[in-house]
This record gives structure tokens, C-alpha cells and sequence, in this order.
């Protein structure tokens, strides 16, 4: 059976994360500004696929995953 290799974008995750890291929220409590950045997450360009992975068949067929 082959096997599949799971390699995180850490690099493209943090280009991404970057544009939102910080972001200050007026909000009535955790649960609102928890709600109004999910918000900002899915319209946020190149955030709103998470988590940044690739995966890549290994050639190697006794590799452990």
C-alpha cells in the first residue's frame, strides 16, 4: 500500500498569519471576538485554508508515518 507524507508550510503559514497576527478587537466578550475573528480568518487572503500542508507520496514503503 503506498505510503503518503505529511509536510507542514510553516514558511507559507507564517507570510499568511502575519497580515492578522496581533489584530485588536472590540468585542462584548472571548466568545465574540473568538466569533468575529473566525470572521476575519475566512476573508482574510491566503488564511482561509488551514492548516498549510503538502503531502507527497514516499518512496520508501516501510517509512513510518
Amino acid at each position: 500500500m503506498p505510503k503518503f507524507k505529511i509536510n507542514f508550510d510553516f514558511c507559507g503559514m507564517e507570510h499568511a498569519l502575519s497580515r492578522i497576527d496581533e489584530t485588536v478587537i472590540e468585542a462584548d466578550d472571548e466568545q465574540d471576538a473568538d466569533e468575529q475573528f473566525q470572521k476575519i480568518i475566512e476573508n482574510a487572503p491566503g488564511c482561509s485554508y488551514f492548516p498549510f500542508f503538502d503531502i507527497t507520496q514516499t518512496e520508501d514503503e516501510d517509512a513510518s508515518i
